[in-house]
């Protein structure tokens, strides 16, 4: 009976040391994207540093704090596309730290935003119990509102520097044309 009992214990002992994780490997190897990142960009880090030591104080914090208005609308944002599609909303402060973690992962990552959302549709479903289908939809929505805000963006800061301007030239209805296009290319993708 007692060498059954120890062959049960060593069956499983040895290579249960040995688990493998997939949770645990995940922060090392953003981790590691991002000293990569910061690797290959050190020259834009030592001209990003002399911008910043020229600045005024008071400037940089309108930036940070600008910065931090932009983050709560952005969860705001997805806060009401949630109260859209009946996904349980996140907290406040909960979806503002989710958006820290999606911005870095739009910059750092180039994946023209979809490692950030992709990040964010799992992070939705693992903690609402939604369906990943319902999530998927909740993103695509959001991001349909961002570029509709950015096109009204586009038309209202054309419109102020055409209108500013006065006069208008060929070369700048030739770039009111292109503007113009590009903005029918946003609408129809």
């Amino acid at each position: 009976m007692k060498e059954k009992t120890s062959r049960a214990k060593s069956k499983g002992g040895v290579f249960k040391a040995f688990k493998f994780d997939f949770k645990k490997i995940i922060f090392p190897i953003l981790l590691l994207i991002a000293v990569i990142v910061v690797f290959f960009n050190f020259s834009e880090l030592k001209e990003i540093f002399r911008l910043f030591s020229g600045i005024k104080w008071y400037f940089l914090i309108f930036i940070c704090i600008s910065q931090l208005v932009n983050i709560y609308f952005q969860g705001a944002t997805f806060q009401s596309v949630f109260k859209i599609m009946k996904v349980p909303p996140f907290r406040t402060f909960q979806i503002m730290k989710s958006m820290v973690t999606l911005l870095f992962l739009n910059f750092a990552i180039p994946s023209l935003s979809f490692a950030g959302n992709f990040w964010l549709l799992k992070k939705i479903s693992r903690e609402t119990k939604v369906r990943e289908g319902k999530a998927i939809i909740s993103i695509i929505l959001e991001a349909v509102c961002y570029y509709i805000a950015i096109a009204i963006l586009i038309v209202v800061a054309g419109y102020v520097l055409f209108k500013r301007v006065g006069k208008i030239d060929s070369s700048q209805m030739i770039a009111a044309a292109f503007f113009l296009v590009a903005i029918a290319i946003i609408f129809l993708i």
